[in-house]
């Protein structure tokens, strides 16, 4: 590419890009006596693992949207302590149209101690408690690990006070 067309390019680009969308996304987490788990959930078209995530929602909090998600996707029915956001991960979504648009996760943590049997998607998604290690493994994705050792850190605080 020419200087000139270099150029032209950094000039257009920040123009032309449209800003990331906005998400909502659930990290569940339940207190075993071997350690935290996190709950993975399978997305509804490839079946790789994710975590419960959609839209906002008009008239609810960006955190009353993610704990919707996690009660539509995995059954969440129990939060037993104060959810809190752990901070947003980036990722491509592929909308229906087929178009990849840049999405912007606002991730909240639950803990729980149940989950439903029955809840809106039971049918098209398969759920698992997994410990810390396997679940960014499971995952894939490194801004979720990073997710998944803060909601560690905080939680070794927590119980060392």
């Amino acid at each position: 590419m020419s200087s000139s067309a270099k150029m032209i390019k950094s000039i257009l680009d920040p123009m032309l890009k449209r800003p990331d969308h906005i998400q909502t996304a659930a990290l569940v987490y339940r207190v075993t006596p071997k350690g935290i788990q996190i709950l993975t959930v399978t997305s509804r078209g490839t079946k790789r693992w994710i975590l419960p995530k959609g839209w906002p929602m008009e008239g609810k909090t960006l955190i009353q949207a993610a704990q919707t998600e996690a009660w539509e996707e995995a059954g969440l029915v129990n939060v037993v302590s104060p959810a809190f956001e752990l901070g947003t991960f980036k990722y491509m979504k592929h909308l229906e149209t087929g178009l990849p648009v840049p999405v912007v996760a606002h991730t909240f943590a639950f803990e729980t101690d149940e989950l439903a049997k029955k809840f809106p998607e039971k049918g098209q998604r398969k759920r698992k408690w997994v410990d810390a290690k396997r679940a960014k493994k499971l995952l894939k994705h490194p801004e979720i690990g990073t997710l998944i050792d803060t909601l560690l850190v905080r939680f070794s605080e927590r119980s060392s006070k």
